[in-house]
């Protein structure tokens, strides 16, 4: 030590300084994961070999799509939260659901906890059934597959959507407007320059107004009129809104 100079005692200390931090980078996922499974517990009630298997089929579905096991697992629980433990115990509807949220994220740069804040939120706004999970699971794949095929070809994009789906959903659900043509009508929105919560603010007013000529001030009423349009047709929520 008595032949080192300080410039060498400083090198050595940030040598090892700099081993150490490389240590806590690899340990970093790890402690993550274990993280996320301990809180997967306390929301779930599911302990040993159940636990364990949550956490092999994040790890899993991380693997298939290149994502991180720890975010999956983020991704589980807030399924979870928002759509009921119960639905943990069927792994297999719970291992699709993570699944389609993987799918979804590759559209959102691997955005795995905004892919399942998506779904969950269509899922809860459309009132799906959520006292089967196999089908609730099924019912995520179909909005999934319409969300990313809706990213793919409009100009809106799934977190766009998401926002406006917050906004909307509730009044298309009671305006018997199906999941597609709500998605449909809000990339129509997007292609004239509404976006995200505007757009489903948007949605949801004229949505409204559709519901009965009670709602539309007079002087509007006299203007449809003149116009030639039928109201009895524009309530009627038989139809489809396209």
């Amino acid at each position: 030590m008595k032949g080192l100079s300080a410039i060498d005692l400083y090198a050595i200390s940030d040598a090892v300084q700099n081993i150490a931090n490389e240590f806590d980078k690899i340990n970093a996922p790890g402690a993550a994961f274990n993280a996320q499974l301990k809180e997967l517990e306390a929301i779930t009630g599911v302990t040993g070999d159940a636990l364990e298997e949550m956490g092999d089929k994040g790890r899993a579905t991380a693997k298939a799509f290149g994502g991180d096991a720890s975010a999956m697992l983020e991704s589980y629980k807030g399924v979870l939260s928002r759509l009921g433990p119960d639905i943990a115990k069927n792994q297999d509807a719970l291992d699709l659901m993570g699944r389609d949220i993987a799918t979804l994220s590759k559209t959102m740069k691997n955005d795995a906890v905004g892919a399942m804040d998506a779904l969950t939120t269509s899922m809860l706004q459309f009132g799906v059934d959520l006292s089967d999970p196999m089908k609730a699971a099924q019912e995520m794949s179909r909005m999934m597959n319409v969300m990313a095929a809706g990213a793919k070809e409009g100009a809106s994009e799934v977190p766009q959507i998401s926002a406006a789906l917050k906004q909307a959903g509730v009044e298309a659900l009671k305006s018997k407007v199906s999941f597609v043509g709500s998605n449909a009508a809000l990339q129509a929105l997007a292609r004239g320059g509404k976006y995200g919560a505007e757009a489903g603010v948007a949605l949801r007013n004229v949505l409204g107004k559709m519901a009965g000529l009670d709602v539309v001030p007079k002087q509007a009423q006299e203007k449809l009129k003149q116009l030639g349009v039928d109201y009895d047709i524009v309530s009627d929520k038989t139809l489809p809104l396209t």
